[in-house]
Parts: C-alpha cells; sequence; structure tokens
C-alpha cells in the first residue's frame, strides 16, 4: 500500500474542501465501528479503511460551486456530482492506489435493491463498499446540511432498520444490531485530530483495537 500517496492524496481533499476532508475522516471513523462487530479478515480491515477515508477523492474533479451548493442541485449539476465514483477511481490508478481499493470507491453508492449510481445489486455489490454505503449514510445524517436538518440517534436508528433490503445490505444491518445493542459509538463526531490520522489508520489495520483510535481523542 502506497501510504504516502494516501497522504498526499488526502492533503489535496483537505486544501480543495475541508468539508469533504472531514466527511472523509468520519467515514472512516464509521467503517472502523461498524467492523468491530464483524469477523473479518486484517487485509479486509486496511482495505476498507482506505477505501473510507478515498471513498470522495474523487470530488476533487468536481467544482466547489456544485459541491457546496446550498440549495437543490440541476439535473446537469447532479449527474455531475454522481460522476465522483468514476473520477475517484481514475484518481486512485492515477497514484498506484491498492487496486484492491478500486471497487470500494466505484461502488460506495450502490443500493442493495440496484437502484444506485451503476445500478449494481445484492452481493454484486463489493462487500466493502456495501460497509462503506452505510458509514458514509450515517455520517451525512449525523450532519447538519443545507437541504437537510442533523437526525437524532434514534431517527438514524430507524432509518437503517427501515432501509435494510432497499437501501443497505440487510445480513449487514442485522448484524449490527443483533451484536449491540448499544450502537452509540458509531455516531460519535469526538474531535479527530489532522495530525498522524493516516499512522492511526495503519496502526488500526494492523492491530485491529479500538484502544488504538480512541486513544489521544481519535
Amino acid at each position: 500500500m502506497h501510504m504516502d500517496n494516501v497522504r498526499k492524496l488526502m492533503e489535496l481533499l483537505k486544501n480543495y474542501d475541508i468539508n469533504v476532508w472531514k466527511h472523509s475522516i468520519f467515514v472512516m471513523k464509521f467503517s472502523f465501528e461498524i467492523m468491530k462487530k464483524l469477523d473479518l479478515h486484517k487485509k479486509d480491515v486496511t482495505n476498507i479503511l482506505i477505501g473510507s477515508l478515498l471513498h470522495d477523492i474523487g470530488k476533487l474533479k468536481i467544482c466547489k460551486e456544485i459541491i457546496n451548493k446550498p440549495g437543490k442541485l440541476d439535473i446537469d449539476e447532479w449527474d455531475e456530482i454522481k460522476r465522483h465514483p468514476t473520477y475517484g477511481g481514475s484518481i486512485i490508478n492515477q497514484y498506484e492506489i491498492n487496486s484492491e481499493i478500486l471497487p470500494l470507491i466505484l461502488y460506495h453508492h450502490e443500493r442493495w435493491d440496484g437502484k444506485g449510481y451503476y445500478g449494481l445489486a445484492g452481493k454484486h455489490i463489493h462487500f466493502g463498499a456495501r460497509v462503506i454505503a452505510i458509514a458514509d449514510s450515517v455520517e451525512a445524517m449525523s450532519s447538519q446540511r443545507p437541504y437537510q436538518n442533523m437526525k437524532k440517534t434514534k431517527e438514524i436508528f430507524m432509518e437503517l432498520l427501515n432501509s435494510r433490503g432497499s437501501q443497505f445490505d440487510p445480513d449487514l444491518i442485522n448484524q449490527l444490531f443483533k451484536i449491540e445493542s448499544n450502537n452509540q459509538l458509531i455516531f460519535s463526531k469526538n474531535l479527530v485530530k489532522e495530525q498522524g490520522i493516516l499512522e492511526k489508520l495503519i496502526s488500526v489495520s494492523r492491530n485491529f483495537n479500538s484502544n488504538i483510535f480512541y486513544s489521544e481523542g481519535y
């Protein structure tokens, strides 16, 4: 894994749009919380953490006026936004990021029912992309946006449960709620420090120990 290139890309994203950068950090954090409840190989953990961190990297190629538009997007603007997974795939190829990350970038907006960006459905969607899709939605629902009020924890729980089998992998959602009845940590938005975030990511993926992530306020 070319971690130096991951650092370069995240620095580019931060300089381009700080809000997209923050969103990406939290999606990585939420992906980690989800994976704590699953029995995954360490290699899969690493790939999903990197994929979640870079899932929106394609927005580097979308003008900021569209990304930060406070009102409703028109058809052309929405079509451009929907290209960001494709843009992201081309970017990580240029930066020689592990090819196993590619389907996570490309398919994080796919839906279980096949109504996502590319039309993939069910288990044809890469598992890691299914995890990131949940984390991405949780982060969006727990954020205040110009077009959407921040949802309360119970509302987010209900949205996830109600979207089983339509937007989200039903088995994944069922596992999350079966294994852990109190999912508060998934929605924790404690201050994420910038310094050393990628080094922490490497440590987490190698050790898969939640204490590493939460030490020092991560």
